[in-house]
């Protein structure tokens, strides 16, 4: 999937070199669904949802009113899905402001993939993602 490229790398500072791969924090949405965490800018989040049945989506959400766009992986790693990804990624860090039906616009003109506008659930897990610690992980030692 595309954990990958959520993982951010992090250069520790020791008397050995040492690197770490830092997984984004992770939560339930429901069975059989799990939401990553991807970036936040103030109360706009952007997530991935990846589904047991290898369906993935990403989600930006406005948190203070659950507005949310996502678009939809039709295959696996389809070359669409990431320009999408790049023009939401995009839209949420421009100081130019824009309405999620302005980026959804934007995601079908570049990729040609078609957005879903909706609400997030109340119940959804995603919005509370930016206050989770990451997964458990261990640093290797490069020696």
């Amino acid at each position: 999937m595309l954990r990958a490229a959520l993982i951010s790398l992090a250069t520790l500072a020791a008397s050995a070199a040492q690197a770490c791969v830092i997984p984004p924090p992770v939560c339930q949405v429901s069975p059989g669904v799990s939401a990553a965490l991807d970036g936040q800018n103030g109360s706009v989040i952007l997530f991935y949802e990846d589904y047991d049945n290898g369906q993935e989506r990403y989600v930006v959400t406005e948190c203070n009113s659950r507005q949310s766009l996502a678009v939809t992986d039709p295959t696996d790693y389809d070359s669409r899905f990431i320009e999408a990804i790049n023009v939401i990624s995009d839209a949420v860090w421009d100081d130019r402001p824009q309405t999620l039906a302005e980026v959804g616009a934007d995601v079908r003109a570049a990729s040609g993939l078609q957005a879903e506008l909706f609400t997030l659930p109340s119940n959804h897990c995603g919005c509370s993602l930016p206050q989770q610690p990451p997964p458990i992980f261990e640093c290797p030692v490069f020696e």
